[in-house]
Parts: structure tokens; C-alpha cells; sequence
């Protein structure tokens, strides 16, 4: 039973992290991590990306490419760069 329910918990922390990364949107949050994270006061709003337009047609190909939104492509392009720097400084 301890492990089934770690694993219903790292499901959970790995939904939640998508959210808070912009990943996914709020609105596909499971109840489960609505009710063990209080969301409602979460600050999601969006910000300029202000870059360059060729740069942001780049980044809009990737998100059409794979099917996401631009906001959840930037999110994973950040994710993956500051996973790629903690393991450089390991």
C-alpha cells in the first residue's frame, strides 16, 4: 500500500510541476492536486515574451510541430535548460 500511494504522490508532484511551469493549464489539474495544493489564489497570468519575431516564429513552428501550445513550449524549453545547468554544477 506505501508504495502505490508514493507513486499516486510523485503523479501528483510531477501534475502540479507542469502547472506551475506552464506546462498545463489549470484547468486540466486533477482534483487530487487542486485539493492538496490550494490553487485558487495561484497568479497565472501571462507576460510578454518580447523577443524578436523571428525568433518567436521559431518557437511557434516547435509548438505547432509538437502539437502544444507556445506557452507550454517555452515552459519545457526553460525546464529542460535549468535541468541541463543543475546537472553542469553537480
Amino acid at each position: 500500500m506505501g508504495a502505490t500511494k508514493r507513486l499516486w504522490e510523485d503523479m501528483i508532484e510531477n501534475e502540479v510541476d507542469d502547472f506551475v511551469d506552464g506546462i498545463i493549464p489549470k484547468e486540466k489539474l486533477s482534483d487530487d492536486a487542486k485539493e492538496m495544493y490550494h490553487f485558487d489564489d495561484a497568479d497565472t497570468s501571462y507576460k510578454s515574451l518580447n523577443v524578436r519575431v523571428s525568433v518567436y516564429e521559431q518557437i511557434k513552428r516547435l509548438s505547432k510541430k509538437d502539437n502544444r501550445t507556445i506557452n507550454a513550449t517555452v515552459a519545457l524549453m526553460v525546464k529542460e535548460t535549468l535541468k541541463n545547468r543543475r546537472r553542469e554544477n553537480a
